[in-house]
């Protein structure tokens, strides 16, 4: 994905050294994650094509568990549990159950302990796979989503997921095929949070159904700034340490909807964010 430094250099050494399965490099000059992504799926083979990130531990059977998983289940993509690997303390405010859950900074993806199938819940991008014919049906990862290098937006897995779900495409939660993913130092920090609430709130505004016509209140709809100004309340008024953090995070999203929309209603009206084609 337009790597300037030794990357072709020390995948190619690594494909030379080892003959248990063939290890192909290609290159992507346009940066952002989903065209990185997209490249990978129009270039592969496979009836499966899995995915994983760069900065996770990939389980020794992974790649069995996803095979197991698609000749035993009825699925068209499936997600595999994702375990986070803490290597400093957890910070107190740092809450991943309960009523004030954070959402998914640290990534985690955990739903017990036997394969059942996934309503309304998204696939993590870091430990997923799909059919090669749910690409070719309905085409590859938005590239208006997703991270680049100067943005926190992400929801490229989001979306494809849900779409896929709009059309009624099974997906199953399959706890074997286990990766684990470091936690950063950096991301156990409220600043961080913050950065990445405001920028799923821009995730969401691009995902949903901004109303291109009808009242506007500082250029987007009223109910937005309504539900900015309930979360921007709820977090004045609330006093509990942990849960008022986890009302200026809401607070933090719900400016980050408001943001993104007022810039999207702001574009051409004829503009339209394409579908992305097929391999």
């Amino acid at each position: 994905n337009n790597s300037s430094d030794d990357t072709r250099q020390v995948v190619e050494a690594f494909a030379a050294q080892q003959s248990a399965f063939s290890v192909r490099y290609l290159f992507e000059g346009r940066q952002g994650k989903s065209h990185a992504l997209n490249t990978g799926v129009t270039a592969a083979h496979g009836d499966i094509i899995a995915f994983t990130d760069d900065d996770v531990y990939v389980h020794p059977d992974w790649i069995r568990e996803i095979d197991k998983a698609f000749r035993t289940l009825p699925c068209s993509g499936i997600g595999g549990r994702v375990r986070p690997l803490w290597r400093q303390p957890k910070p107190s405010w740092l809450v991943l159950t309960g009523s004030n859950r954070l959402r998914m900074a640290i990534m985690q993806f955990e739903h017990g302990d036997t394969p059942r199938p996934l309503t309304g819940v998204a696939l993590v991008g870091c430990n997923m796979a799909f059919k090669r014919e749910m690409f070719e049906k309905y085409g590859l990862f938005r590239a208006d989503l997703g991270p680049t290098p100067d943005s926190l937006l992400r929801g490229e897995d989001t979306e494809l997921s849900y779409r896929l779900a709009k059309h009624g495409e099974p997906l199953y939660y399959v706890p074997d095929a286990i990766v684990d993913h470091p936690v950063e130092e950096k991301r156990a920090t409220k600043s961080y949070y913050l950065s990445w609430y405001f920028d799923f709130g821009r995730t969401s505004a691009r995902m949903g159904n901004i109303p291109k016509h009808g009242n506007r209140l500082f250029g987007v709809p009223p109910y937005l700034i309504r539900a900015l100004a309930v979360n921007a309340l709820k977090w004045w008024v609330t006093l509990a340490p942990v849960a008022r953090f986890k009302r200026k995070l809401d607070t933090a999203e719900a400016l980050g909807r408001v943001v993104e929309a007022r810039r999207l209603l702001a574009e051409p009206t004829d503009r339209v964010e394409p579908r992305p084609s097929a391999p």
